[in-house]
C-alpha cells in the first residue's frame, strides 16, 4: 500500500481506499453544503422582514429570548445586549419536550432568572414585555434600580 491508500475498517469491512479520490468526494460534499449556506445567508441578507433588534436605553440590558420545539427536547436561547447593541452573553438550556408556549414561558422564567442574578439590587426589575409572542423571539428588558 503507497501512500495515496489506506484501509477503511468498520462498516465497509477491510479495503483499500483510494484517498485522493476520498478527499475528492468529501471535499464536493463540502463545497455543496457551503453553497447551500451561502445561499440561504444571501437569501436572509436580502430578507426585508428580519431587523436585527433594537438596543435598549442607556444604563439597561435587554434579554432576547426565544425556543426551538423538537420532538426529543426543547432547547431555550437568551441573548443580553448593552445600550451599545453589543452582545454582552448568550446562554442556551436544553429542556424535557413540550408544547411551543410551554417552551416560550421555560425562555421567558430563564430570563428573569438570569436576570435576578445579574442585577445589582435584587428587590426591583422592571419588565417590558409585548403582549404577544412573535415568532423571531420576545425581547425584554430590565433596568436596575440604583436606589
Amino acid at each position: 500500500m503507497n501512500i495515496d491508500q489506506w484501509i477503511k475498517c468498520g462498516d465497509w469491512g477491510n479495503q483499500s481506499v483510494d484517498s485522493v479520490n476520498l478527499f475528492n468526494q468529501v471535499n464536493k460534499v463540502f463545497i455543496q453544503h457551503k453553497q447551500a449556506w451561502q445561499l440561504n445567508l444571501e437569501k436572509k441578507e436580502n430578507s426585508s422582514s428580519w431587523k436585527p433588534p433594537p438596543p435598549p436605553p442607556l444604563g439597561w440590558i435587554k434579554y432576547n429570548f426565544d425556543s426551538a420545539v423538537k420532538p426529543d427536547k426543547v432547547v431555550l436561547a437568551v441573548v443580553y445586549r448593552d445600550s451599545n447593541g453589543s452582545i454582552i452573553a448568550a446562554q442556551t438550556q436544553e429542556e424535557c419536550p413540550g408544547e411551543p408556549i410551554w417552551a416560550e414561558s421555560k425562555a421567558a422564567l430563564l430570563v428573569a432568572r438570569l436576570a435576578r442574578g445579574r442585577s445589582s439590587n435584587k428587590k426591583t426589575l422592571n419588565l417590558l414585555t409585548p403582549n404577544n409572542l412573535s415568532s423571531q423571539g420576545t425581547p425584554v428588558s430590565f433596568k436596575r434600580d440604583r436606589n
